[in-house]
Parts: structure tokens; C-alpha cells; sequence
């Protein structure tokens, strides 16, 4: 069993120790964890000199969000493979490039790591398009209303601040589960006061 918890502001590529762990050497693979705390009972690898078939329990997508001073953002889109259940973490804006990405999937939740405006500008046009329910720390929650508190400029979307109100305020120890992987919020605040991991 693979227990691996790490903060949703970046990710891991985990290639060489898992190979090492599994005593795999197969160098034909490609696979990546993301920054997600999970458990992965079975994690499926793919390789010709591989004779151990585990099975992958959650895949990611990164979509990078150009603000319009060139500055960017990481979006996260998770699927738990087995329900089909995805989850957006961060959606920096609201781009019909990230939609099409969503389209076809079933998106439960909206995860912020916090309320900064470059990392949830996107949530309220993922809501609208698919019932998503959105989930911010309860110190942060606010953030999703106020420009003052949030650091929002409007030259850097090119248009008003999109407010939203979330569906779910967590706090440490919050559970979510998405399909059959649990989601545990880990508050870890200093960026901001209810910044979390996942």
C-alpha cells in the first residue's frame, strides 16, 4: 500500500523511486502522482518488460491558465478512474479551454487551496456548467467575495471578479470522497489564512 500525501501546489513525478519500490525496470513508462492525498491500494503500470499489472486509481491533468500579463497558473483536473468522478482543483480562469477539458466528465467538486483570486476565478463557470460543488477553507471563504482580500486586478482577466459562493467550508480534518478515493483536507495556513492541502 502506497500512501502518498503531498500539497495540491505541486506536483511530484515519482517515476525512479516507484520503479525502485516495485523492482521494475522497464524504462518505457510514464505515469505521474499528483499532488493529491490519497491511498493507492494497486497502481496499474504498463511496460513490456513489466510482469506486474496494478491498477491506476486516479489519473491527473494539468491545464495552464495565461493571465493576461503572461502570467500563469497551474489547474488540476482528477478523476478517480473507477467512478468517473473528477474533481477541479484551482481553476485560475474561466476559459472555454478548460470546459472543453471537462466536457463528458462528471465533476464533483471544485477544490481551492485557497482564496487568492488566480486561483479561483475559474470556480463560479465550473459551478454553473456541471453542479459542482465548491470547497474552500472556512478562513478563506470570504476571499471568494471581497477583491480587497483576494488581490484581484482586473487587468488580468479583462473583466469583473466572477463571485461564487461555496457549497462546502472545510476545515482540517474535512473528508471528501471522490468515487472510491478519500480526500482529507489538510489546513496549512500562511499563504493565506485558510490556505489547505489535499
Amino acid at each position: 500500500l502506497f500512501n502518498l500525501a503531498f500539497c495540491l501546489s505541486q506536483v511530484f513525478f515519482l517515476i525512479n523511486p516507484l520503479e525502485q519500490a516495485l523492482s521494475i525496470k522497464d524504462t518505457n513508462l510514464v505515469y505521474s502522482v499528483v499532488a493529491f492525498s490519497c491511498s493507492l491500494a494497486e497502481i496499474s503500470i504498463h511496460g513490456e518488460k513489466s510482469k506486474r499489472k496494478l491498477k491506476i486509481m486516479i489519473t491527473v491533468e494539468k491545464h495552464l491558465a495565461i493571465m493576461n500579463d503572461g502570467f500563469t497558473t497551474n489547474t488540476y483536473i482528477v478523476t478517480d478512474e473507477e467512478s468517473g468522478e473528477t474533481a477541479v482543483v484551482d481553476p485560475s480562469l474561466p476559459e472555454e479551454s478548460l470546459m472543453e477539458k471537462l466536457n463528458g466528465k462528471n465533476v464533483k467538486y471544485v477544490l481551492l487551496t485557497h482564496g487568492h483570486f488566480d486561483h479561483t476565478c475559474g470556480a463560479k463557470m465550473i459551478k454553473e456548467n456541471t453542479g459542482a460543488k465548491v470547497v474552500i477553507h472556512k478562513e478563506d471563504d470570504e476571499m471568494l467575495h471581497d477583491i480587497s482580500k483576494n488581490e484581484f486586478e482586473e487587468d488580468y482577466i479583462g473583466s469583473n471578479f466572477p463571485e461564487v459562493d461555496a457549497d462546502i467550508n472545510s476545515e482540517d480534518g474535512t473528508e471528501l470522497m471522490l468515487g472510491n478515493t478519500k480526500i482529507t483536507v489538510m489546513h496549512t495556513p500562511g499563504h493565506t489564512k485558510g490556505g489547505v492541502c489535499y
